[in-house]
């Protein structure tokens, strides 16, 4: 296992730095038998990679910081030459979710899923948080081959450690 600072994971699955650390601390990656790597950031966020470096899972237990800065770069990049015009760079962890700054954590996502359902479920989640309950998420992110756009996230819910609910987004306008 080695410690790194958060950043990008390059196309290699080798992580370089990024110029913002997230809340000054450092990630932790470990390689996985299958080639791929688990990193866990600062405040415990765990994202599994798979070998092509695409984030394909994501355990946490959601905190609230709304002044987590964003990683335009990031944004700008996610989704590679597999982007859609139609796409904007989105974030699997929504930024007030404390989520990371490095690639492992954005993906071309569209537009209208973006700033529609996806959005309404991070505001939803946002109320829970500010009103003292907890929420843990598993967010799995499903590709079509070699693709680094997404086509689907399924994402999971446990509220005060109730029955979990599911939510199922197609990576497409309206995210049905």
């Amino acid at each position: 296992m080695e410690v790194v600072p958060e950043g990008n994971i390059a196309a290699d699955g080798q992580q370089t730095a990024n110029d913002e650390i997230e809340n000054g601390g450092e990630d932790r990656v470990e390689d996985t038998p299958d080639g791929g790597k688990v990193i866990t950031t600062p405040g415990g966020y765990r994202f599994f990679l798979d070998k092509l470096g695409r984030t394909i899972r994501v355990m946490a237990k959601l905190k609230s910081n709304r002044n987590q800065k964003r990683s335009k770069k990031e944004q700008l990049e996610a989704g590679g030459e597999y982007r859609l015009s139609s796409d904007e760079g989105g974030h699997i962890l929504a930024r007030i979710f404390n989520g990371p700054l490095g690639k492992y954590n954005h993906f071309a996502q569209d537009r209208n899923l973006n700033r529609g359902k996806y959005r309404t479920l991070e505001k939803q989640l946002d109320i829970l948080l500010q009103t003292e309950q907890d929420v843990e998420t598993e967010i799995k992110v499903f590709y079509r081959g070699k693709s680094l756009r997404p086509s689907r996230l399924r994402i999971k819910v446990s509220i005060d450690g109730r029955k979990p609910m599911i939510v199922e987004f197609a990576n497409r306008k309206y995210g049905i």
